[in-house]
């Protein structure tokens, strides 16, 4: 099933604005995978790979991740090497505070894109300039993606890493 036919199948009375959203992802190589639990989507230069079940899960959520994956699949377009030499880094002293800060941008330019298509302000931010949680979150960072990743081809398959 293609991105398009799941987001078609979204029910009306979730209000969300799917033609929006395909005109975001317009051109842009979606992949659908059944994710583990938790895992919602990732970006590479190449694609966007997201979570399928997550779509009946939480409609809304689902959206939101797309425009959080979009963020930084389009980051990678405009920034590639500048990004894939952060992801390729052995200094976690340099790689963490730079994921760390893709992550609130994405999540914030999910958050205006989100109001911009559907006109409701919602908040999936997951508030990681908080300290407590910027602590949990280094500790996730460090053990799941933090040297796990030398080259392209390894960060495009990164994500079937976490297929059910």
């Amino acid at each position: 099933m293609g991105i398009n036919r799941l987001l078609n199948g979204i029910p009306k009375d979730e209000n969300l604005n799917i033609n929006f959203l395909k005109k975001q992802l317009r051109g842009i190589n979606v992949e659908l995978l059944d994710l583990k639990d938790g895992y919602l989507g990732f970006s590479t230069p190449n694609k966007i790979a997201l979570n399928k079940n997550l779509a009946k899960q939480s409609p809304s959520l689902f959206y939101y991740t797309i425009l959080h994956e979009l963020c930084h699949y389009k980051r990678f377009q405009k920034y590639n090497n500048k990004m894939l030499s952060i992801i390729f880094t052995d200094d976690f002293e340099h790689f963490y505070p730079n994921i760390l800060n893709e992550e609130i941008l994405a999540d914030r330019y999910a958050d205006r894109l989100y109001y911009k298509g559907n006109r409701i302000k919602i908040n999936y931010n997951r508030n990681l300039d908080k300290p407590w949680v910027n602590s949990i979150y280094k500790v996730f960072i460090k053990d799941s993606l933090f040297n796990k990743i030398k080259t392209i081809e390894e960060y495009d398959n990164f994500i079937y890493k976490f297929l059910k």
